[in-house]
């Protein structure tokens, strides 16, 4: 039902995929790596607040 009805993704084999989706094989991802993060959340949280005025 999500699938037809809203257009969700399926991690199921055995459930059809809509035809407008890209294939997840075709998707880049992001890479993060958590300790860089952890080292830079001071320089994230304040590039966040300045961005959005927080």
């Amino acid at each position: 039902m999500l699938v037809e009805m809203f257009a969700h993704r399926s991690f199921h084999a055995q459930v059809k995929e809509k035809g407008e989706h890209i294939p997840l094989a075709n998707l880049k991802l992001l890479k993060a790596d958590p300790a860089a993060v952890q080292a830079q959340s001071e320089e994230i949280k304040a590039r966040y607040a300045r961005i959005f005025g927080v």
